[in-house]
């Protein structure tokens, strides 16, 4: 294909992708990437860019008859195409789409009507036996989201070991300053690292459970599933120990957080101190003008259906991806919890803010207990 027809191409699939939104389709929003092609050259052939201007303005002169502006305007500088999002239609289209599916945001058809038996390989290293138990978990899971039904009895057999030749390859585990430490040792030192981390809260056993499988399970997922995993844990006291574990406990926190604020506004508004949540036809998504909540929105919970796509690869599965997407959602989250006041004091003119905030807050919400279905872990809703 030419270059021009590449670039045409891409303009359209971004375009039909922003308008698809509300149908479960993934939102492409990763640069114009082609090799061997020469953007630059193309930006200057006067016939190309004639082409993309005509391609262009039909496309939002289109967009504009159906009130769904999604791209705004364009610019061709050098070798540069600039595309000018609406940001508000994106949001809304975002937020319709989580809300409807809820559970099933991030799911597809790409395996249906396939059915999958998982084996797992037995190995000496009961650490390394746990990374393989685990990985077949989410595996499972990620199947199940594109369609696929997984049992015992599944025609097609993904085998999961860490030597010969299986379908999907899990490195081995190893533990800096503690060689041969069990699964149950292992677990052990997750459970004091929590004990330790919480400040001797008044924590439910269920909640240090609770945090307990979490920091495990993103040890045991944190990298790429084919390079060996090197833990840094021991048997030493845990005040002389420096903790690993930092992500999930981290993950989890800011997920109570966004939960306590949820909570409240339902609390108020079960007082009458504020009006029950409207609709979401009803916020004026203008009113999201921080970076923080664009980010938010658009690079990660629109990135949620293209990280689940990315783990469903049956023979190299990304499974790092799902733990380095939660933290990057939780780490974006915690700037935006510590910048910006959701709820007021209910005052006329703040009341359509809130509001557009606490459903920006419900989305999050969703997409976190998406993610955290999928890696089997359930998340308490305080800390």
């Amino acid at each position: 294909m030419s270059c021009v027809g590449d670039v045409l191409r891409f303009v359209r699939e971004y375009q039909s992708s922003c308008c698809a939104l509300n149908k479960c389709s993934v939102f492409m929003k990763r640069p114009f990437k082609r090799r061997y092609c020469d953007l630059n050259s193309f930006c200057n052939l006067k016939d190309s860019k004639h082409l993309l201007c005509k391609e262009l303005d039909g496309l939002i002169e289109e967009s504009q008859r159906k009130a769904s502006v999604y791209i705004s305007a364009y610019g061709i500088v050098e070798d540069q195409i600039t595309l000018r999002l609406c940001r508000s239609s994106i949001i809304k289209s975002i937020f319709l789409e989580i809300s409807e599916s809820k559970s099933a945001y991030g799911c597809s058809n790409v395996f249906s009507n396939k059915s999958y038996k998982l084996c797992c390989a037995e190995c000496r290293d009961s650490l390394t036996q746990l990374r393989l138990s685990v990985a077949a978990r989410v595996l499972a899971a990620l199947l199940s989201l594109g369609g696929a039904s997984v049992s015992s009895d599944g025609v097609e057999t993904i085998n999961l070991s860490c030597t010969g030749s299986p379908n999907v390859v899990v490195s081995p585990v190893r533990v800096t300053s503690a060689h041969g430490m069990s699964e149950e040792e292992f677990v052990r030192v997750r459970t004091e690292d929590i004990l330790a981390m919480s400040n001797h809260k008044n924590m439910s056993q269920k909640s240090v459970e609770q945090l307990v499988n979490a920091a495990v399970t993103f040890d045991l997922l944190s990298i790429k599933l084919e390079k060996p995993l090197h833990l840094d844990v021991s048997l030493q006291t845990t005040n002389s120990r420096k903790s690993n574990n930092k992500g999930a406990t981290f993950v989890l926190y800011n997920y109570a957080r966004l939960c306590a604020i949820l909570e409240k506004f339902d609390c108020c508004v079960n007082k009458n101190i504020f009006q029950p949540l409207s609709s979401l036809d009803d916020i004026n998504y203008s009113l999201f003008t921080e970076e923080d909540e664009w980010s938010l929105v658009f690079d990660l919970l629109a990135e949620w259906p293209v990280i689940v796509a990315e783990c469903q690869d049956t023979k190299r599965p990304a499974l790092h991806r799902l733990t380095s997407f939660l933290s990057s959602l939780a780490s974006t989250f915690s700037v935006y919890y510590r910048h910006t006041r959701v709820l007021n004091e209910g005052l006329p003119h703040m009341v359509p803010l809130m509001e557009a905030r606490i459903h920006l807050l419900l989305a999050i919400r969703q997409v976190f207990l998406n993610a955290f279905a999928v890696l089997g872990i359930s998340a308490p809703t305080t800390m």
